[in-house]
């Protein structure tokens, strides 16, 4: 019996093997997006109720950017719904404001098989404060043309804010909010802007609004007057058609006024229609007077023209004509005598 059973065993060991086949295939296991937080950093100081720009960087090993879906969180509270990233390369933005109950922002992100990825970052509130906000120009107490082209300059800064996230505009409590100035804010907080005024007194504003809120401005006065108008002019002494004689000295005197440039900054010329060259420059006096005096004139009759220019080099002109003799002066003969006559009566005798 033993003998058969080792002979089945040998007989076995020859038989051919048979194939085996197995049903099992492995699944595929999807890895979990990454989400990062690159703004704001932890423990990051941030004004109050003051515009933060977060940012963020969503990745994942299966899924391309565009189809993933992030979304922000402000203390559990969605600030940006799910979408795709906002920029290339996963990266997204999302603008928020934090408050002093709200210091925590969180970044998600949910791939398509619906796996989800999240960071959270705390940072620190600090007090807003409100823009500083300056005038270079106009300059106070200016006074313009109704026709000038007004240069509107200014400074704006903000502890929190750029000077481009700032509200910035003039007002004039003549014409209210002036939306015709062409206003420029640069990266440097310079303002700039040109236009003109109406008719009158103005007090001029420069206001900033930063994105919590808080409003601060500038003020000044400047006055807008009439079109230009030429100075004005009169010429005192010598008188038209006076003589004096050569070599003798001519006084000569004015009073001189400009409505909008002082007088003493007046530009004054006295010429002669004969002589060459200027008579004399000199400026006005306190009492707004003009003077000077010669004894040089030549013989002739001279056209003596007064020239005064104002700041906004409109000039006006006044003359008179005298006359330089080679003979003294006559003047109005005065009787100061009485005539007598000699009498014959008193050389004639009586005869005797």
């Amino acid at each position: 019996m033993a003998r058969i059973t080792i002979l089945a065993m040998i007989a076995c060991m020859a038989c051919t093997p048979k194939e085996v086949t197995s049903s099992f295939e492995p699944t595929e296991t999807n890895s979990p997006p990454s989400a990062t937080i690159n703004s704001p950093y932890p423990g990051e100081e941030i004004a109050n109720g003051a515009l933060f720009v977060a940012w963020g960087e969503a990745t994942d090993n299966e899924d391309l950017p565009e189809d993933l879906r992030v979304s922000w969180l402000i203390a559990g509270e969605e600030r940006c719904s799910p979408s795709a990233p906002t920029e290339g390369e996963g990266r997204t933005r999302c603008d928020v404001s934090f408050s002093f109950d709200k210091q925590s922002i969180t970044f998600r992100v949910e791939d398509s098989a619906g796996d989800t990825a999240e960071q959270t970052v705390d940072i620190r509130l600090v007090e807003n404060t409100g823009p500083t906000v300056t005038i270079t120009s106009p300059t106070p107490d200016q006074r313009y043309r109704i026709n000038d082209l007004i240069n509107f300059e200014g400074t704006v800064s903000d502890g929190e804010d750029s000077p481009e996230g700032l509200q910035v505009w003039w007002e004039s409590d003549v014409e209210g909010v002036l939306d015709d100035l062409g206003l420029t804010v640069m990266s440097d907080g310079r303002v700039t802007g040109t236009g003109t005024l109406t008719l009158g007194t103005h007090i001029l504003r420069l206001l900033a609004l930063d994105t919590s809120g808080r409003e601060s401005n500038a003020s000044i006065v400047i006055e807008v007057v009439q079109m230009a108008i030429p100075p004005e002019i009169e010429i005192i002494s010598p008188t038209d058609g006076e003589q004096f004689e050569v070599g003798s000295t001519i006084n000569f005197e004015a009073q001189i006024s400009d409505e909008m440039t002082p007088t003493e900054e007046l530009q004054v010329e006295w010429r002669s229609s004969i002589e060459a060259g200027i008579l004399s420059i000199d400026g006005a006096t306190e009492d707004n007077t003009v003077q000077f005096s010669t004894n040089a004139l030549a013989l002739g009759e001279h056209v003596i023209t007064l020239t005064v220019t104002d700041d906004d080099g409109d000039r006006a002109q006044k003359s008179t004509m005298i006359e330089v003799v080679d003979h003294p002066v006559e003047s109005d003969p005065t009787d100061t005598g009485t005539a007598t006559e000699s009498s014959d009566s008193d050389d004639a005798g009586s005869g005797t």
